[in-house]
């Protein structure tokens, strides 16, 4: 069976964490048998064709390159918001992912098409199932669930991705939930998405070797460490925004020290304190 993967978000490069949960999960679906080929954006420095894990992915760039800044950094939503040139840029990625999208069809074809996040790669999904006649599913991850409760004007576009997907699949129920009750569609499977818990390890660094990390940083402890992961990606944030806004919410805290080496991190952080949790407030 072959399948290809549409997405604005997939990783760059060896060990990069963006959209890492894609390649695991393509990488999952080979051991099974299953070639996966990903249709993901460019960035400068990146070839338009290589192999992450064995995985075949082909790049479109959508705008001149110093344009080129909807993808991997998170902010997609707020960029297109809030100027008006990331409006046009949008609507150039758009067409730029559709024409490679029908490239790879014609090279690879997949038995499926498989599109991660509905807007913008469901929307540009429906477009190449018609087109082919090929089979969509839509995999909604969180951000994008919260454009459409958030922009009543992309609602439609939501209801079109649903309606004319196969199938339609949730990393958590909250999401499933919550899909359903901006549209009257079937309830989205849900599917949680793989973790690399191994990116919480501490390799390379003093607690690699450390007795006491060692100690407590048991297999068991990763797992609840996915499973925080998952639940804090589901509601639009990571886990580290969810670390700081729980250490803010605890009585006895009155500040949150963090080092930081990247202006990200420390936006992250500052995203944090948005978060209203209390120090009781469920995770499940």
């Amino acid at each position: 069976m072959k399948v290809l993967f549409l997405t604005h978000n997939f990783p760059r490069y060896d060990g990069d964490i963006a959209g890492n949960f894609l390649l695991r999960f393509a990488s999952a679906l080979a051991k099974n048998g299953v070639d996966v080929r990903v249709v993901a954006p460019a960035e400068p420095g990146l070839d338009e064709h290589a192999r992450l894990n064995g995985t075949g992915v082909a790049r479109f760039h959508y705008a001149p390159k110093k344009f080129e800044t909807l993808a991997y950094a998170g902010n997609m939503a707020e960029q297109v918001r809030d100027s008006w040139s990331a409006r046009f840029t949008l609507l150039g990625f758009l067409g730029a992912e559709f024409r490679a999208a029908v490239r790879e069809r014609r090279a690879f074809q997949p038995d499926l098409i498989h599109a991660h996040w509905w807007f913008p790669s469901g929307l540009v999904g429906t477009w190449l199932a018609k087109l082919s006649n090929t089979p969509l599913v839509t995999t909604m991850h969180g951000s994008d669930v919260r454009i459409a409760r958030s922009i009543s004007m992309s609602r439609p576009a939501f209801r079109h991705v649903l309606q004319n997907s196969r199938a339609t699949t949730a990393v958590s129920r909250w999401l499933a939930h919550e899909a359903q009750a901006l549209v009257s569609t079937a309830a989205a499977v849900v599917a949680p998405m793989p973790v690399a818990t191994e990116l919480f390890t501490p390799a390379g660094s003093r607690g690699e070797s450390s007795e006491y990390v060692q100690k407590y940083m048991t297999p068991e402890q990763y797992a609840k460490v996915e499973g925080l992961s998952a639940w804090a990606g589901a509601r639009d944030h990571t886990i580290g925004e969810l670390a700081h806004a729980w250490l803010l919410a605890q009585p006895t805290v009155c500040s949150v020290i963090s080092g930081v080496t990247k202006l990200e991190q420390l936006e992250a952080n500052l995203k944090a304190t948005l978060e209203e949790f209390t120090a009781t407030k469920p995770v499940g």
